[in-house]
């Protein structure tokens, strides 16, 4: 949807820069400047951008899961050891009871 949302629009909706939600944001700020900011290529470009990096991600994720997973498990027993290695005291709470 980032990568290609703001070039085409689908099933002829409106355009990216001239879309309801804009337009009503727009007007309710007093800002027409954010409606011509957003329309712009650069910003077109900054939105395509993350897209791509986030089927970049997804693509480098996909291999990787079960290591991430594993690595994870071994974190949480770590964890797990560490607080049942550490001493506990006789009183929970050293504050008085007023």
């Amino acid at each position: 949807m980032l990568t290609l949302l703001p070039w085409v629009s689908p099933l002829n909706l409106s355009d990216w820069g001239e879309n309801y939600f804009l337009l009503y944001i727009a007007q309710k700020l007093g800002s027409p400047t954010l409606q011509r900011a957003v329309a712009s290529g650069w910003v077109r470009g900054a939105i395509t951008g993350l897209g791509l990096l986030n089927i970049f991600l997804a693509a480098w994720q996909i291999p990787h899961f079960k290591d991430t997973v594993r690595e994870l498990d071994g974190y949480l027993v770590e964890t797990k050891k560490k607080i049942k290695d550490v001493p506990q005291s006789d009183k929970a709470d050293s504050l008085s009871n007023n």
